[in-house]
């Protein structure tokens, strides 16, 4: 069907923020969160975030920071609840973003792509994987795609996206007003 799931590589950045543009709102990565991410996915040569593409255009994304990195440090200080899973954050993955061009929605694309994810983490023996989901996603998709995969919702936060200084395309606000549902994956039990 001409297509095709790759890791994320250092020259897709462009290609990404273009993407990314027209799914989530203008200026949501620059070119250096987008560098940031990339080191933060690969640990021991192993790329955790991936890329589908169609005909050679990317049709979506899964951006996620490695186990093993220290990833917690990108994150302000009431936005992760690791008291409440009770595993070394240095054995957690975490789902950064998905996002799915509009004209390939409904295909598999996100849960392929989020399946490649975790089976790169467990490669890197990850324990868990931590995700926040979009509240306010058209449908509740961010949500219900994650309960899908076995995630578990473990807190709510108001106003998580306040901080970025873009224009979010569903509430309309700079800075965003949206929630997110903060939700875990366990992997393994020991």
């Amino acid at each position: 069907m001409d297509y095709e799931i790759v890791p994320f590589e250092i020259e897709f950045i462009e290609d990404i923020i273009r993407f990314t543009d027209i799914q989530i709102g203008k200026s949501y990565f620059t070119p250096e969160d987008l560098e940031k991410l990339h080191e933060y996915s690969i640990v021991n040569g192993i790329n955790c975030s991936y890329v589908a593409l169609h005909q050679g255009e990317i049709v979506g994304v899964r951006l996620t920071y490695a186990p093993g990195t220290n990833w917690p440090v990108l994150f302000r200080q009431n936005d992760l609840h690791f008291s409440k899973i009770k595993i070394d954050p240095l054995k957690i993955g975490y789902f950064k973003s998905l996002f799915i061009g509009k004209e390939h929605r409904g295909k598999g694309f996100g849960g392929t792509l989020s399946k490649r994810s975790i089976e790169s983490m467990l490669q890197l023996n990850a324990k868990g994987v931590l995700a926040h989901s979009w509240k306010e996603s058209p449908s509740d998709s961010s949500r219900k795609y994650l309960l899908k995969l076995g995630f578990k919702p473990i807190a709510e936060h108001k106003l998580f996206w306040s901080h970025l200084d873009y224009k979010c395309i569903r509430c309309g606000n700079p800075p965003c007003q949206c929630t997110a549902i903060e939700m875990f994956l366990q992997l393994s039990d020991s």
